[in-house]
């Protein structure tokens, strides 16, 4: 059970996050551009050609993506998959 104590910072962005298709594990929250190059480094890296970022939000004892869009590579440049729901 996590408690909130007054002048905790609990649902502030931290930055932004990010994982591989098929990884188990997000980066560390960072600027933008940051976390974007960094999560193609790791996708060209590891042979994907999926990532998803998001905003990284606290939520008292980590953190959790919000607003996460998919990035696939489509053969040429990375872009932003928008998927119906």
């Amino acid at each position: 059970m996590v408690v909130q104590e007054k002048g905790d910072y609990m649902g502030r962005m931290l930055g932004f996050s990010g994982y591989v298709e098929n990884s188990d594990f997000y980066i560390e929250p960072q600027e933008y551009y940051d976390a974007f190059n960094f999560l193609v480094e790791l996708a060209v890296g590891s042979d994907e050609t999926v990532f998803y970022i998001g905003r990284a939000v606290d939520n008292g004892y980590d953190f959790e993506l919000k607003d996460v869009m998919k990035v696939v590579w489509n053969g040429y440049d990375w872009v932003i998959r928008f998927e119906e729901r």
